[in-house]
């Protein structure tokens, strides 16, 4: 291919595209923003040693969508739910890239994620019940569900959804005699996860402290749909007490096992994950998962993993043509990357 350069004021430029190296010498054309200029400085001062630096801009249009024809879904939505800046540095290993550093996350009243600068990390045990196909997943962890509460409460307030919420629980109190506000906040545990799996699917595990209390509670307020899935009456009732990731499961089919929820929009998803949970067919039994996991971080708040031979039929229909025919090609590198992981 053929590669462009241009030196300016002692400074090179190279780039594959003519354009963009055009545009990158305009003094006149649109540059990054101060705030991400004082985050680069900040990071280069900060070690100006490390073997490399990586900054992200995760504000708008962010830095994943440029790479995907359409809007990102499922797990990936999280890198839009959110702005602010990473200023990260290269830490280097024989068997994995990896990147270590500091996030600046935006305080916008109505953003998801910074619910989590008031959590403690959290061990990730949830990794250990996700099925063998799992393609991404995101696990969140939450030390203080009181305080999670509470900042969750000021979000649906400041979107306006507080007071269609509240209704809705009391005409669930009404209608059903069941008492959410009083008995459903001490069953919720430590951890949630939305896993999308290489069919396509997506489910939501939830750790219960009592999931014999909280399906005794659940079953008047849901209808049967099998001996083992049941299907949700009310909307967003989930969405109400555990927040954004829940939120596409509005009535869901679910299932309760050995203090686990599971929340799908389709009832054979939920019928699938109980049988490859029982039957053991799941991610964690594999070499190349106990491998991958002995270099990540076991405790966090948010841990997103993608995996990407799970991933690659996914991936391969969602990239721009460009990118997504580095997955068809089996002399490219990412054919050795077992997985990614973000925390």
């Amino acid at each position: 291919r053929t590669f462009y350069i241009g030196i300016d004021n002692g400074i090179a430029r190279g780039s594959f595209s003519a354009g963009l190296l055009n545009q990158s010498i305009d003094r006149k054309s649109k540059k990054i923003s101060q705030a991400f200029i004082r985050e680069i400085n900040a990071g280069l001062n900060k070690d100006a040693n490390a073997l490399a630096h990586l900054f992200i801009n995760y504000n708008k249009p962010g830095f994943l969508k440029p790479y995907f024809k359409r809007k990102l879904s499922d797990n990936l939505e999280l890198f839009e739910s959110f702005s602010g800046y990473s200023s990260l540095e290269m830490n280097y290993k024989t068997d994995v890239m990896m990147f270590n550093g500091i996030s600046r996350i935006s305080s916008a009243a109505d953003s998801y994620i910074p619910v989590f600068l008031n959590q403690k990390p959290v061990k990730n045990t949830n990794k250990l019940v996700m099925p063998y196909n799992t393609a991404s997943s995101i696990t969140y962890g939450i030390s203080d569900y009181v305080r999670y509460k509470k900042d969750l409460d000021l979000i649906f307030q400041t979107r306006a959804e507080l007071d269609t919420l509240k209704k809705q629980i009391e005409a669930i109190k009404s209608e059903t005699g069941i008492n959410p506000e009083r008995d459903m906040p001490g069953l919720w545990s430590k951890e949630m996860s939305t896993i999308h799996l290489s069919t396509s699917e997506s489910l939501a595990i939830i750790r219960l402290s009592d999931g014999s209390k909280l399906q005794f509670l659940l079953d008047p307020l849901s209808s049967f749909y099998s001996p083992t899935v049941r299907r949700m009456n009310y909307s967003n009732l989930f969405y109400y007490y555990l927040g954004d990731p829940v939120k596409r499961f509005s009535k869901p089919f679910f299932s309760i096992t050995d203090n686990l929820l599971i929340l799908s929009n389709s009832p054979s998803s939920v019928q699938r994950f109980l049988n490859d949970y029982n039957s053991g067919r799941l991610i964690y039994k594999t070499e190349a998962f106990v491998q991958f996991d002995q270099l990540v971080a076991d405790q966090s708040n948010v841990s997103f993993v993608l995996y990407l031979s799970n991933a690659e039929i996914l991936l391969r229909n969602s990239l721009k043509s460009n990118y997504s025919q580095n997955f068809r090609s089996k002399n490219y590198g990412i054919k050795d990357m077992y997985a990614l992981s973000y925390q």
